[in-house]
This record gives structure tokens, sequence and C-alpha cells, in this order.
């Protein structure tokens, strides 16, 4: 639904061993950064269109 919607990227909050089967990665993996005290692995994104964060960089504030 995201994709239809225009999205090329989401970012979640969950469990590696979960969302892993669904494309997820860690969002460091991606250059992404976050605030909150939440370990690494388990903030993570996912790209709707191939390359989407290429290049990419910045913070999720949550």
């Amino acid at each position: 639904m995201a994709k239809k919607l225009g999205y090329t990227s989401v970012f979640l909050v969950g469990d590696p061993a979960y969302y892993h089967r669904f494309g997820f990665k860690s969002a460091a993996h991606f250059g992404i950064k976050h605030k909150p005290n939440i370990p690494d692995e388990y903030v993570m994104g996912c790209e709707l269109v191939p390359g989407a964060l290429y290049e990419i960089g910045g913070t999720i504030h949550f």
C-alpha cells in the first residue's frame, strides 16, 4: 500500500528476526541514524523502490 501511495522506503522499530524476511535491514545499513536509545538492529528500513536510499543520510526522530 505504501508503494502505491508513492512512498519509496519505509522505516520501523521491530524484531529483526521477524522483519528481515520482508527485506528490512538495519537503518544503519543505509547510513540512517536514530535518536532514541534503541539498539541499531531494531530500527530498520526497507526500500520499496530499489536504490531509493542510495546516498541518503540523516537521522530518524521518533
